[in-house]
């Protein structure tokens, strides 16, 4: 896996080399890891999805948590970065893009929860109020994809398909984990 690191084109934290990165951090590939974040620093500006799974969101986290791990500011200045970009591509189409046919774009994962959680990590990182005001308005835009179900009065995501949708990854779960404060 180490020697492969560099072949990917995917920097998704859940689908690609950021997720990588930080089991080899883990393991004590601590080398390994900051050289291939300076490889990755020098292409993300190319990365338009801001998802937690496959976009920006989760290569910020994994950048803050190294950043508590470390106290290096190194990080903390990569993951504002990181922010910026998100603030550039949020409003693109292709800025939810989930390349599993089965996804669906809302709630934690894939959708803006994961993108509020991101933001909610860099507020306590930094404590500048406006990342937690983000974070708020990134949730409330998942928020506003829900729909409680009159038989079960269960709160559900409602996808564009007029589906409700209970899941942790595309659904309203990961919306109410997010909403709760995890």
């Amino acid at each position: 896996m180490v020697d492969n690191l560099s072949s990917g084109d995917d920097n998704g934290l859940l689908t690609g080399k950021t997720g990588m990165l930080a089991l080899l951090y883990e393991k004590g590939y601590k080398e390994t890891v900051l050289n291939e974040l300076n490889v990755l620093r020098s292409n993300v500006n190319e990365t338009t999805n801001i998802s937690l799974r496959s976009g920006l969101s989760g290569i910020g986290l994994f950048l803050i948590s190294l950043y508590f791990e470390t106290e290096s500011k190194e990080y903390l200045e990569f993951a504002k970065e990181i922010e910026k970009l998100i603030d550039l591509n949020k409003v693109k189409d292709e800025s939810l893009k989930v390349n599993d046919w089965m996804a669906v774009g809302i709630g934690l994962i894939d959708g803006l929860s994961g993108v509020s959680l991101f933001y909610s990590a860099l507020y306590s990182a930094t404590n500048n109020k406006r990342y937690l005001e983000e974070a708020e308005l990134f949730l409330k835009k998942d928020l506003e994809k829900t729909k409680k179900d009159d038989v079960t009065y269960v709160l559900q995501t409602l996808d564009d398909r007029n589906r409700l949708l209970p899941y942790l990854s595309g659904g309203s779960i990961g919306v109410a984990l997010r909403q709760f404060g995890f």
